[in-house]
């Protein structure tokens, strides 16, 4: 079993509402710390990194997977809570197993992403700047796709 730092594990299970079972590792990303956890015969995932380093940009991630999830159309993880603990940052949320990747997988999941383009707004961006990794992203609204995706995708990377 992995440990975690006395703080931060005591801010996870205060979320939770009850006590670790299980800390694991989980292969992925190279910016933040993940964990598997497992507590009251439930699975989570807990991704964490300094606070000085992390903590608005996991903020705004979970911003990001709520407005995913209002959109309905895909499946997204539940954001269960989102905080400092001592010098750690943290994004703790539902647990999704990977599963079986039938036939139909790809048709089903395409389907679910266009879907998920098809939830419109009256202009292209989003109500705030984020991070692509650990860049800043500006969101600044635009009109038209081109002009948003010129403005702020495109010239802030040149």
């Amino acid at each position: 079993m992995h440990q975690l730092d006395a703080t931060l594990r005591r801010a996870v299970e205060q979320q939770l509402g009850t006590t670790l079972q299980g800390v694991g590792l989980v292969g992925g990303g190279d910016i933040n710390q993940a964990r598997l956890l497992e507590a009251g015969g439930e699975r989570f995932f807990l991704k964490f990194n300094t606070a000085a380093h992390s903590a608005d940009m996991l903020r705004k991630e979970a911003q990001g997977l709520e407005a995913l999830r209002c959109a309905g159309a895909i499946r997204v993880p539940e954001v269960l809570g989102c905080g400092t603990a001592g010098p750690y940052a943290y994004l703790l949320l539902e647990y999704i197993s990977e599963g079986h990747r039938s036939l139909a997988f790809w048709e089903r999941f395409g389907r679910k992403l266009a879907a998920l383009h098809r939830h419109s707004a009256p202009a292209f961006g989003f109500g705030h700047d984020n991070y692509i990794g650990s860049l800043p992203q500006p969101n600044e609204k635009a009109p038209t796709w081109p002009e948003f995706y010129a403005r702020q995708r495109l010239l802030p990377q040149m």
